[in-house]
């Protein structure tokens, strides 16, 4: 379970990071 934890935790992350660059993107 700790490791879907730490994958769901990197996933949200790179979304909310490549959510950022097209933001600034456009």
């Amino acid at each position: 379970m700790a490791a879907v934890a730490a994958a769901s935790a990197e996933l949200l992350i790179i979304g909310w990071y490549i959510f950022r660059v097209l933001l600034q993107g456009s």
